[in-house]
């Protein structure tokens, strides 16, 4: 594990079979929980910490996300997640970029296996409003923001039907300590009802925003885009049935080849 405030943090991790689908590819929820898992263990080592910012009143949310899948990780492959914030933070936006390498790799943007982007905000939870990134301190060194296929932000095409998949509670094994469905759980539901998926198709990249959180008991309507868009993507939608509040929407480039065992 490299530690340095003055370098990109980087943590080694092995995909255990249970993170990987019927075709033997790393499931894109697993995907996110390593980008994650990084990101907090930087926070842990370099400050501030999950329980500092409790402390203060403080949180880190998600707003959106966007991954680049190069390759398929294999279960027991091994591989090194890397971190950083970037320069582009700024305000209430604070932009954490991530790469995933195999153990062989060169470690250069242009040989990750997986590539993200992603947006934060800072929430004080104290009184539920949003504060500048700078009130808490980042003590570690800036990047660049990377480029990735899906732009962070995106927009369900308003010509393009959307259907029903079904409806998901929201269980007590999807919220976090926030109280409410982790971020990392919707990779998991999109994958779950789009039918291609199912089918074999793979996931090559995907992009999330993140609108309004849901609770333990929440009913969620599943709706998705049955043909892909102009650029290749799908789309899904998630509407909380209390309210018909549209809580997360995602795009989804998928492709058809299916990786041979390893």
């Amino acid at each position: 594990m490299n530690t340095e405030k003055n370098d990109r943090f980087t943590v080694p991790y092995t995909v255990y079979l249970h993170m990987t689908d019927k075709n033997g590819r790393c499931h894109a929820g697993d995907l996110l929980r390593l980008m994650q898992d990084c990101a907090t263990l930087q926070l842990e080592h370099l400050g501030p910490t999950m329980t500092e910012m409790r402390d203060a009143q403080r949180v880190f949310l998600l707003t959106r996300i966007s991954i680049d899948i190069r390759h398929p990780f294999a279960p027991y492959e091994s591989l090194y997640a890397q971190t950083w914030p970037c320069t582009s933070s700024r305000g209430a936006v604070f932009d954490r970029d991530f790469l995933l390498h195999t153990r062989n790799s060169s470690k250069e943007i242009s040989d990750a296996a997986v590539v993200g982007a992603s947006q934060w905000a800072l929430l004080d939870t104290a009184h539920g409003k949003l504060l500048r990134v700078d009130d808490i301190g980042i003590p570690f060194a800036r990047e660049e923001k990377v480029q990735t296929s899906i732009p962070l932000r995106f927009r369900i095409p308003r010509d393009l039907p959307l259907v029903c998949g079904g409806e998901r509670t929201v269980r007590f094994t999807d919220i976090d300590r926030n109280g409410h469905m982790n971020n990392t759980r919707y990779a998991d539901l999109f994958c779950d009802y789009l039918p291609q998926i199912a089918a074999g198709m793979r996931i090559t990249a995907f992009a999330i925003s993140y609108q309004k959180e849901a609770r333990l008991g929440d009913v969620l309507r599943v709706m998705y885009t049955e043909t892909p868009d102009e650029n290749g993507l799908l789309y899904v939608r998630t509407v909380r049935v209390g309210d018909g509040t549209v809580n997360m929407e995602a795009a989804i480039r998928l492709a058809s080849d299916i990786p041979s065992d390893t």
